[in-house]
């Protein structure tokens, strides 16, 4: 299945600097990552990949290349030479992890689909909100990215289903059955929610308590400021680095658990 082009400038043939999005990490800025990012980009051109990469190396390239695309544009000008190269190669990775991942839109639709809404508006919402989900993923939390990505899609899947319902207020129709569909996303979302505070509550990750703190720290189900690692490293006398170590494992486990849960398949 082919997907629809997207009629937006930032997935248009000329790459558009504005739509590189560089989220710091040293390990983005070093020569070897630069290095390692041109070759992947090459090798994407060139039809050489056997198989998709671990989106763990395709993030930190598509990092790297952001890092000099927007590094050489400081220093010199958007339209500079080696700018232009690097966001070219940032577009060529963003466009192959998007070709990658066409399959969670299509299984987002199947779960969530409202058949009182065009299919063409949904896929091309729910094309929209993995291309924004690619551009803006942080690969450095520990969080994986289908995971975000379908978070995402399932948001704009909402949005659109909002959108459609007051539309059918102003203009009413029969559409019992489409209000029906409609809530089961929000339904499903909710219960992924009511699920990850119960885990969490009832420690069925078996967290350590220092795995719990930061991850309560970090994500706090009650609302309030998230704590940055600097600030959770100081609570606890750790370093950035170890407190963000920390998140990872802990994420990890609870991802075993809710990935295993019935309720949520």
């Amino acid at each position: 299945m082919v997907a629809p082009k997207l009629s937006n400038s930032r997935s248009s043939d000329s790459p558009n600097l504005r739509s590189v999005r560089y989220i710091r990490n040293r390990k983005a800025e070093t020569r070897e990552a630069a290095i390692a990012a041109g070759r992947l980009c090459e090798q994407i051109c060139g039809g050489e990949l056997a198989k998709a990469p671990d989106e763990s190396v395709l993030f930190a390239a598509l990092q790297s290349c952001a890092f000099r695309a927007v590094r050489q544009a400081r220093r010199r000008s958007p339209r500079d030479a080696m700018a232009v190269k690097w966001c070219e190669r940032w577009k060529t990775i963003r466009d192959y992890i998007l070709e990658q991942n066409i399959g969670l839109v299509y299984s987002m639709i199947g779960r969530f689909g409202m058949k009182e809404v065009d299919r063409d508006d949904q896929r091309s919402e729910a094309f929209y909100a993995l291309l924004h989900a690619v551009e803006r993923f942080n690969p450095w939390r520990g969080i994986r990215f289908s995971t975000y990505a379908c978070s995402a899609i399932s948001h704009s899947l909402i949005h659109l289903s909002k959108k459609a319902a007051r539309h059918r207020d102003r203009f009413p129709v029969e559409h019992e059955e489409w209000m029906e569909q409609s809530t089961d996303l929000e339904a499903w979302l909710e219960l992924y929610a009511d699920r990850l505070r119960r885990a969490l509550q009832s420690n069925e990750g078996e967290l350590t308590d220092r795995e719990a703190a930061v991850l309560g720290w970090r994500f706090p189900l009650e609302g309030g400021r998230s704590l940055t690692f600097a600030e959770i490293g100081d609570a606890i006398g750790l370093s950035r680095e170890r407190a963000r170590q920390i998140q990872e494992k802990a994420l990890g486990k609870l991802r075993g658990v809710l990935e295993a849960d019935a309720a949520l398949q």
